[in-house]
């Protein structure tokens, strides 16, 4: 089974503005080459996650990526969250 890619576009008056994956934002290292950074969350209700803290959600990366560039988004819409494969990604 391929891996898959969490992808976000940011778009205005049809027209792809910015792109952002799920995953370590830009210049940072990601989990495949420096390891997960797991942190166990408890909340009010006693539930308990844990998830990588290295990552950030695909909108996130996107928006940062915007604000990296000095790219306004303001009026811009964000993509429903899809899925991509690597072949997916390669043809």
């Amino acid at each position: 089974m391929e891996a898959r890619i969490s992808l976000a576009v940011i778009a205005r008056d049809n027209l792809p503005l910015v792109t952002g994956y799920a995953g370590a934002p830009m210049g940072m290292p990601h989990c495949c080459q420096a390891g997960h950074q797991l942190k166990r969350m408890v909340y009010e209700n006693c539930f308990v996650t844990t998830h990588c803290v290295r990552t950030v959600h695909a909108k996130q990366n996107a928006i940062c990526q915007a604000a990296k560039r000095g790219m306004a988004i303001a009026g811009g819409l964000v993509s429903p969250k899809f899925n991509v494969t690597p072949t997916m990604t390669t043809n």
